[in-house]
């Protein structure tokens, strides 16, 4: 039984109560069967594009890829990309199919995939397919192609690094057939574009287990990649990222650093936010502390009082990981507006204002860190609908965002402020309780309450 986000489940029921076959599929199956946390669901389906259109008509969705069968179905405002079960033509290009044909069939769109351990389908009903014994190669811990491995590196030679970066991830050697096919066809690479290699490069250099790199030097992979390519990819990777908003050449440096530590790549990332946003106000990296500590917390007291919020451990981390990008914005706001002492003007306040749309177009440049947007764009929101960006209201507002605005509200009340000083916990408790269904989620105000009645240790400053 794999524990699949709300959204997840909510598409894959509506299709099958349509009388449509649906699975979460991929890489998001491997990862929950390894007990990790995936950052993305995708979904296949038997229905067509046009079926899905139909079936989600209440929804919002983005035709992201009508031709190869893909639509991307908002719910609470996070993505989840829903595909066709199909098969593709050939690949004369070594990278995309010429053509794709839609079948029934969830098994023959899982013989199209690059290695068992990503070729595994699940929904609740009827449980894993596993055509291709990818959870017996989990177990074995092996990469091994779907199939015949030059037929799979023949059409995609992308595979062919792709196969050296799930080795790299997941620490598991790659299948001796499978590695003869790479040394084979190795020579392929030199049809995909720079840029597609760099992206398995640093996904690779970021893995926990960078060192297997040897095998792409012993598999004849860099022969055909420019090279030097470590160091100077992951460095540039991070300066083309940070470079857009600050020029402040110590900060990357001390990215580049963190990087190379090898730790857990969202709390690399919450370092980054953390040193940048210090860089220019020191009340900021004390609120990402305070934020994240104190979101951590709420979202347990919020599991233990209430059944409204069924939240696994994973949708703790995710949250308490977004509540830490939730203000990444500021440092594109002058100094003489985020530092003002006195109050600001109408026209400042719209400034600041605009910190939301800066964090959510910073963070679409983190790899793999797009699922905390939500959350940030709408931690500002309010329960009647009078906040901003969006004036969305109740329910409306995902959780993460309402659970974000009081824990935001809560620590900007209770701290210093070079325009204020800081408040009584209980005036702010006070404040709470009178926001309770007008600024907030009362479910979330009245968890976060008692949690600092229970626990005030938290807040201590």
């Amino acid at each position: 039984m794999l524990t699949i986000p709300a959204g997840a489940d909510f598409i894959l029921r509506r299709l099958m109560e349509n009388g449509f076959d649906a699975y979460v599929v991929g890489g998001c199956v491997r990862d929950s069967l390894l007990g990790l946390f995936p950052h993305d669901w995708d979904i296949c389906t038997s229905a067509r594009p046009e079926q899905m259109q139909a079936v989600f008509a209440d929804c919002r969705v983005i035709e992201t890829g009508l031709k190869h069968g893909t639509l991307t179905v908002l719910h609470d405002r996070i993505p989840y990309e829903v595909t066709t079960f199909r098969v593709d033509g050939g690949y004369t290009d070594h990278r995309h199919p010429d053509s794709v044909s839609f079948v029934s069939n969830v098994v023959d769109d899982l013989a199209r995939r690059d290695f068992t351990v990503n070729a595994m389908a699940w929904n609740p009903q009827t449980g894993l397919v596993d055509a291709f014994h990818g959870q017996e190669d989990l177990r074995a811990g092996i990469i091994r192609a779907v199939g015949d491995p030059k037929t799979r590196f023949t059409e995609d030679a992308l595979r062919i690094l792709r196969a050296v970066r799930f080795s790299a991830q997941l620490a598991f050697p790659i299948e001796k057939n499978t590695a003869q096919a790479v040394r084979e066809l190795a020579p392929t690479l030199k049809n995909i574009s720079a840029e597609r290699i760099q992206v398995e490069l640093v996904k690779l250099l970021m893995s926990d287990h960078p060192d297997l790199i040897q095998d792409a030097y012993e598999l004849g992979i860099t022969d055909y990649i420019t090279r030097p390519f470590d160091s100077v990819i992951v460095k540039k990777r991070v300066q083309n990222t940070l470079g857009l908003y600050m020029n402040q050449k110590h900060l990357i440096n001390v990215v580049y650093d963190q990087v190379y530590e090898k730790e857990e790549n969202n709390n690399i990332m919450i370092r980054i936010m953390s040193n940048i946003l210090g860089s220019r106000n020191s009340e900021s990296r004390e609120h990402i502390l305070h934020i994240k500590t104190a979101t951590e917390m709420m979202l347990r007291q919020l599991v233990k009082v209430t059944d409204a919020y069924p939240l696994t451990e994973a949708d703790i981390a995710l949250i308490t990981t977004a509540s830490s990008l939730h203000d990444i914005g500021k440092i594109g706001i002058q100094d003489d507006i985020l530092k003002k002492k006195g109050k600001l003007t109408k026209e400042e306040y719209e400034v600041i204002k605009t910190h939301v749309e800066k964090s959510v177009e910073m963070i679409r440049f983190l790899p793999h860190m797009n699922y905390v947007i939500p959350a940030v764009l709408s931690h500002h929101e309010r329960y009647d609908g009078k906040g901003y960006p969006n004036g969305i209201k109740g329910k409306e507002i995902p959780i993460l965002g309402r659970i974000l605005a009081v824990c935001d509200s809560f620590d900007a009340m209770v701290s210093r402020r070079a325009y204020k000083e800081k408040l009584s916990v209980e005036y702010a408790i006070g404040e709470l309780e009178n926001g309770k269904g007008t600024q907030f989620d009362p479910d979330v105000a009245q968890a976060f309450i008692e949690l600092v009645e229970e626990d005030p240790s938290f807040i201590k400053r």
